[in-house]
């Protein structure tokens, strides 16, 4: 009996107490011993037969108990919680992509809540230390949390930071990212290095996780050296032998380098051969072994038990998605299979050994004191020995389970009888993190760099608690698994191994049409003469970046000058010609070739030499962007073949560009996209003159710029300025088409022409019926090209959806559905007269850019002449609208809201075609870019149900922005339009300047009076309000106004536009980017105010515009004015109030920062000043009636 030490700094002490103690001697052989086992602070600090208790001391009882050293687990995936249950018949070719690689869905609270339950589930069955390897790096943010969980859960751990594989696409081609290791990986890496070790004591250290196999040589090196400077842990890698994807050994690429090292632990190596176990030896190197999934997944059979493997191994889980976290599991199951191969082996050589084998005592080791060694932190943890760190289990050697054996032989109990729930308590680092068979509360740490205590931030929260927020977790990661064709996924990852593996020596040499003969899995050089361009190994289809390294950035120095160098070697501006390396470019290059270094940082040091070979050549050298720009396309898996010529019936021709996915050079089919505009084809507008060096250069500038630089970078061409607005917006890469990288890479031919009198296709622009003839034609061409499949889709917005409707009409072979988003039907209405009110600003800018684009070629006709020629609708309008019901292709629609122009089409076309082939959105005024971001999925599954044939649940039928105000807005899904169960709710004026459900009527009529000038400051108009909503409203569709109106003068601009205004005073900005915008507005010139009974709707009246029926204002005259109101979408929240200006013009000075384009003649400004009245009461009728449809609450902003 001994009483405990004196305690100084009056460390929580606790004591255990009679327990049965698992002890090992020096030679690792366990001994049980019947004791008392003290605890102080993190630490052991006694063990005697008998110990005395204090008042201080919290006793355990261990009567009847076994008492172990906490289990050591060397290898896990601990994020992978989420992912339970997924894996449990896959093979590691299947695990990889719908498990591994699943961490692309994560965010990083994902990450936390995955890595917290991983780790607490290590905790529960009896683990205090594990080797976390953490390959779930897709932001620093993902690490961080990872990290937080780790400090939260109080497990001893090695947080194994990991440069990994990361998913770059899914579908329809998977594909990793390019850049192994970015720059922002080893900052990260570096900041937590600064940072370590992390959580209380230090509980948490920084080790660092790399497969070899994916890394050259020389960066191999050089990451090992960081990572060895920083002081890292441990180094842990992958070092796992597919026989079909034939890897290279990861002992050996690590030995030759002289990389292998005591802090070097190799995962699996079930395939490890004796000369590289001798190396692993001599390093002083580890292994982990995972039996369960080794043996599951077809890495082979365990080798920790095998014949001088034992001495360097130990044990880990790997993936608690496949097997449970419960060590003595694998224990049990190495044991048995080793015991079973060793007597089959026997019994092949009809020999017979009286000896069982490996032992139970031999397995526990792995587990603990080994698993201790191969961590490195053997000298803390591992055994029961005073001094150490207290990481201890407590057993129940009294459940059914344990009885009997845990007297007889207390190690065979734990290996082959025990189960997580005979763990009655656990105890990390002196603090007790199971007690009583359950899990204790988790503090959940605020951060992970805490060193001293835990910092709560969401409180202390129980197992069921962490429960419930996996659980929604795991529903998210469901939900994302489920947009991914696993066998798509497979396919692309086979081949992702297959094409970034090193193996033989072979040399090809190239043809004119881009193919080259290879040995399959072969190394291959390619170069020109004498000088080496780079090496890869063979496969069906190879690119300039498969020549480098797999870690090669996708703009490295080294890469791009060789990429330069190739593309230099073609007249071509994209891949129209071959690059062609005969005798004669051999001799030039050899000639200039001690002047090349390809692996230069300095990209100018290419330039001169560069132009020497291509002068010498009679080529153009192409400029660093323009090589930037192809290797862009060729990350995005596609290509562009420039300005080809495209002929038409009257044997002219338009030029066209053409993207390709770079598939179709093994012989794949794709739909083609086509677009066509006036504008030109190329970033953002226009194109250059082909002969023009300074100006191909410029382009392709531009083209860089605009994918790689902020928005506070104006785009240049060599063409009259467009204006700021146009030359710094990053959402579409070419005005009035779809982005090629939203829907190239989708498996899709885009293909963008421009007619006659365009950027650089010859002729007249203009020339009626000359753009439908040029389009048709090219359709044609392409349904007939070999890389087509013969289905084309028409795509485009605003101009470039207006051109769509005249070639559709005229069912072009091929042609399966067209998508003109952002459209109008009626050029009068929609955007040359709308309300009657000129549109000359919009529209002489619009034209202006169009010639700015096209500066080489004349207009047939002065458009802008002939619209001011034509103020009142008449034949000529007539005969260039479009007859929307004589169409029946599949359709797509779009209308931007409050825009005005483009905005009504749509809806339009939708009353008159057949609704169960047609789809309709109703989006942003900032339209330009949605067709490639926000509606590309959306837009993708239509083009690909109705030219691909896939088959969807159900196809959107109608989608709206439901705008929200200060910046947010939600996607809201209908079957119909208008909404279904939509009520026209009238809100009228009243005598008091307030908006009311009632009628005025019986009240003295009172006049509303305002200038018919467009104030620079003050008020325009006059403003009617509401009463504050008692309830959240939602609105959506066509808004009408009907009022009553006057003027001193002979005719009125009368402009509507609904607010929203909040409780605090202040309108509230709907506009997606925060600027004020309204709910809903449209106008209307009074003398335009007829209307036509047969062609209104109750929602949206019909406005003849015709001369005969103009009726100019009498002074005096009070004329009832109909005025229609586009649609539009937006929820007024209770407490807040609706605004209604009636005003001369859009402009209101009065609401800060609101700024409509100035696009048309307002009567006001060419007019003497007058004054223009409302009148309200009596039995004038003024109201606004507004689309309220069902609320709906809870909904996600997803497309």
């Amino acid at each position: 009996m001994v009483n405990p030490p004196t305690r100084e700094n009056l460390l929580p002490q606790i004591l255990l107490k009679g327990g049965t103690l698992i002890l090992h001697d020096q030679e690792h052989h366990i001994t049980t011993s019947r004791a008392d086992l003290l605890i102080e602070g993190d630490r052991i600090q006694a063990i005697e037969e008998i110990i005395n208790t204090t008042d201080s001391m919290t006793v355990i009882n261990c009567t009847g108990k076994l008492i172990s050293p906490g289990f050591i687990d060397t290898h896990h995936h601990l994020w992978q919680s989420q992912q339970k249950g997924l894996h449990s018949n896959q093979i590691l070719l299947d695990y990889y992509h719908s498990g591994n690689l699943a961490s692309s869905h994560y965010t990083p609270d994902d990450i936390f809540w995955g890595e917290l339950s991983g780790a607490l589930e290590a905790i529960d069955a009896g683990t205090t230390t594990v080797v976390d390897h953490a390959h779930l790096n897709y932001s620093p943010e993902h690490t961080k949390e990872a990290l937080r969980a780790l400090v939260t859960s109080g497990v001893r751990s090695v947080f194994c930071y990991c440069a990994h594989q990361r998913v770059a696409t899914w579908q329809p081609d998977f594909s990793f990212e390019k850049d192994l290791i970015p720059e922002w990986v080893m900052t990260t890496f570096r900041e937590l290095a600064s940072k370590k070790p992390f959580g209380p004591n230090g509980r948490v250290r920084l080790g660092f996780a790399i497969d070899t196999g994916f890394v050259s040589a020389g960066k191999l090196k050089d990451i090992f050296a960081e990572v060895r400077g920083e002081g890292v842990h441990l180094i842990t890698s992958h070092a796992t032998r597919i026989a079909m994807l034939d890897t290279p050994s990861a002992v050996k690429i690590m030995a030759d380098d002289g990389l292998l090292g005591p802090d070097v632990l190799l995962s699996h190596a079930n395939h490890t051969t004796s000369e590289e176990l001798q190396q692993i030896k001599r390093a002083g190197a580890h292994l982990s072994s995972t039996p369960i999934t080794e043996m599951q997944m077809g890495h082979g059979n365990p080798i920790c038990l095998q014949p001088g493997f034992f001495e360097v191994s130990s044990l880990g889980i790997d993936c608690h998605s496949v097997c449970s976290s419960y060590l003595p599991s694998q224990m049990l199951t190495v044991l048995q299979s080793s015991r079973a191969r060793r007597f089959e082996d026997l019994t092949a050589k009809n020999q017979w050994d009286a000896s069982v084998g490996p032992t139970a005592e031999d397995v526990f080791n792995l587990g603990t004191i080994k698993g201790a060694i191969a961590a490195g932190l053997a000298k803390e943890v591992g055994s029961l020995e005073v001094g150490k760190k207290a990481d201890i289990i407590i057993f129940d050697g009294r459940t059914p389970s344990m009885i009997s054996v845990s007297e007889h032989d207390p190690v065979s109990a734990i290996v082959f009888h025990s189960s997580i729930r005979d763990i009655q308590t656990v105890i990390i680092d002196g603090v007790v993190r199971k007690d009583g068979f359950s899990l204790t509360r988790t503090p959940i740490a605020a951060d992970p760099d805490i060193k001293e205590g835990i910092v709560t931030e969401e409180g202390t929260l129980g197992w069921e608690a962490i429960a419930v927020k996996l659980d929604r977790s795991r529903k998210r990661m469901k939900e994302k698994s489920e947009t991914v064709d696993q066998e798509v996924a497979r396919d692309g990852l086979i081949r992702a191994f297959l094409e970034n593996l090193q193996c033989g020596s072979v040399q090809g040499k190239t043809t004119a049409d881009y193919t080259y003969n290879y040995n399959p899995g072969s190394l291959i050089t390619f170069s020109i003469g004498s000088l080496e361009i780079g090496q890869t190994i063979g496969k069906p289809l190879l690119t300039i970046s498969d020549l480098m390294p797999i870690d090669t950035a996708e703009f490295d120095p080294k890469l791009i000058n060789r990429a330069r160098l190739l593309y230099s070697l073609t007249p071509a501006q994209g891949f129209e010609t071959p690059i062609v390396i005969n005798e004669r470019v051999e001799e030039v290059v050899a000639e200039f070739a001690s002047r090349i270094n390809l692996d230069s940082t300095n990209l100018s040091d290419l330039d001169n030499t560069l132009s020497s070979i291509c002068g010498e050549l009679k080529l153009r050298p192409k400029s660093v962007s323009h090589t930037r720009n192809h290797l862009r396309r060729e990350v995005a898996g596609f290509k562009v073949i420039r300005d080809v010529r495209i002929p038409t019936q009257d044997e002219g021709h338009v030029l066209g560009d053409v993207y390709l996915p770079l598939q179709h050079q093994l012989g794949q089919k794709y739909a083609v996209l086509m677009s066509c505009t006036l504008y030109g084809r190329r970033t953002f507008h226009s194109g250059p003159d082909l002969e023009n060096e300074d100006e191909i250069m410029a382009f392709e500038k531009a083209e860089d710029d605009w994918h790689s630089t902020s928005t506070d970078v104006a785009i240049q061409l060599p063409r009259g300025s467009w204006g700021s607005s146009w030359e710094s917006q990053r959402g579409f890469e070419n005005i009035a088409t779809f982005n090629t990288f939203s829907y190239v890479p989708h498996g899709y031919a885009m293909v963008k022409i421009d007619p006659r009198g365009v950027s650089q296709t010859p002729g007249s622009r203009g020339v009626p019926g000359e753009i439908v003839g040029d389009f048709y034609d090219a359709v044609e061409w392409a349904a007939e090209q070999s890389w087509s499949n013969g289905s084309v889709a028409l795509v485009g917005s605003s101009y470039g959806a207006n051109t769509q409707w005249n070639v559709a009409s005229l069912r072009p072979k091929g042609l399966k559905c067209f998508v003109p988003y952002a459209t109008d039907l009626d050029m009068y209405r929609e955007a040359a007269y709308t309300g009657g009110i000129p549109t000359h600003r919009y529209l002489s800018d619009w034209y202006s850019r169009v010639q700015k684009s096209s500066p080489k070629w004349k207009d047939h006709l002065d458009l802008l002449e002939m619209m001011k020629a034509h103020p009142f609708y008449d034949g000529i309008w007539e005969m260039v609208n479009t007859k929307a019901d004589q169409l029946d292709l599949p359709c797509f629609l779009a209308a931007p809201q409050i825009f005005i122009i483009h905005g009504r089409g749509a809806f339009e076309a939708w009353r008159a075609r057949r609704p169960e082939n047609t789809h309709l959105q109703l989006v942003d005024c900032n339209y330009y870019p949605w067709a490639s971001h926000e509606a590309a999925g959306k837009i993708l599954e239509f083009l690909g149900h109705h030219l691909k044939g896939n088959q969807y649940p159900k196809l959107e039928r109608v989608g709206i922005q439901m705008r929200l105000g200060y910046k947010t807005w939600y996607w809201r899904k209908e079957n119909n339009w208008p909404v279904p169960g939509t009520h026209y709710t009238k809100w009228h004026l009243g005598v008091d300047g307030g908006l009311s459900r009632d009628e005025p009527k019986g009240l003295p009529v009172k006049e509303f009076t305002y200038s018919s000038t467009i104030p620079t400051s003050g008020k325009s108009g006059v403003s009617f309000y509401s009463a504050p909503f008692e309830t959240d409203v939602e609105f959506a569709g066509h808004f009408t106004a009907m009022l009553s109106i006057s003027s001193s003068l002979s005719d009125a601009d009368v402009v509507v536009s609904l607010w929203a205004v909040g409780e605090e005073g202040h309108v509230v900005p709907f506009g997606s980017a925060g600027q004020p915008e309204p709910l809903a507005k449209g106008f209307l010139r009074a003398s335009h105010r007829k209307t036509d009974p047969l062609k209104s709707l109750p929602e949206r009246p019909w406005h003849t515009h015709r001369q005969e029926d103009n009726a100019p204002l009498s002074v005096g005259e009070v004329a009832q004015l109909e005025i229609e109101i586009y649609p539009a979408a937006g929820r007024i929240r209770k407490g807040w109030k609706l605004r209604v200006d009636i005003s001369p013009s859009e402009h209101q000075p009065d609401i800060v920062g609101y700024n409509p384009l100035e696009m048309r003649m307002w009567y006001g400004e060419g007019h003497n000043e007058g004054t223009n009245t409302i009148h309200v009461g009596g039995e004038r009728v003024n109201y606004i009636a507004c689309p309220v449809v069902p609320l709906k609450e809870g909904y996600p902003n997803i497309l």
